[in-house]
Parts: structure tokens; C-alpha cells; sequence
């Protein structure tokens, strides 16, 4: 299990669904978007994730406020090229999309390794 100390793991992966995620969280079938990406690592209950999130309005998916102290500050300084912003969409934590009350509840609960999806915005 990790703690505040350890880094987080440096592994990314582009996740093969389409950029955009209908209200029951299914993707459709379409080209992999560049604009969605995974961050995984080692979480201990009493870990800061170092994330200040909302819900969408449509409660589909959390809204990343800012970064803060803590794992993924880290993650950022580690990965430039897939960093976590103001703005970027919390699609999935492990295998629980669509819904932003139960990604939460979910991750209020996870005690081991964790994976979360983002997706950046898409510019108007």
C-alpha cells in the first residue's frame, strides 16, 4: 500500500473508447480520443488525492476544481504530458463511470490500487 511519501506510479495509458461518454457512461465505439487518460497508483485510506472536485451538473461525472497537495501533484510533476488540470472530466474511477455519487462513494472506500479516468475538455 502507498503513502503520502511514496511517489505515484508513472503509468499511463490511453484508454480505447471515444472522447465522449453518453449519461449511462458507456462510450461509443468510435476513433480512441487522445483527450482520455489514466492514472493509476497505490492509495492507503488515509492518502490526500490532492484534488478539489464537483459534480457535474448532470451528476454524470466529477468536475477536477484544482490540484492540491498530494498524489496528484506528484503525478503532474512526474508526467507533464498527461497532466490533471481545472477542467478535466473525472470519467471512471476503476470500473465506476456514469454516475458521480458512486464514483465517491466508491473511492471513500478504496483502499488499494486505484484507477482513474480523465478526459480534457474539448475546446468550443
Amino acid at each position: 500500500m502507498g503513502n503520502c511519501a511514496e511517489s505515484p506510479s508513472t503509468e499511463t495509458k490511453e484508454v480505447a473508447t471515444s472522447g465522449v461518454f453518453a449519461a449511462d457512461g458507456e462510450g461509443s465505439a468510435a476513433e480512441p480520443s487522445p483527450s482520455i487518460f489514466t492514472v493509476k497508483f497505490e492509495k492507503d485510506p488515509s492518502d490526500k488525492l490532492g484534488l478539489d472536485i464537483s459534480h457535474s451538473v448532470d451528476r454524470t461525472h466529477l468536475m477536477v476544481r484544482r490540484v492540491k497537495d498530494g498524489h496528484f501533484e506528484r503525478w503532474n510533476k512526474a508526467n507533464p504530458d498527461k497532466m490533471v488540470e481545472s477542467g478535466d472530466m473525472l470519467i471512471a474511477i476503476d470500473d465506476v463511470k456514469g454516475n458521480s455519487v458512486r464514483m465517491l462513494q466508491f473511492l471513500m472506500r478504496a483502499a488499494s490500487s486505484v484507477e482513474f479516468v480523465f478526459q480534457k475538455p474539448v475546446p468550443p
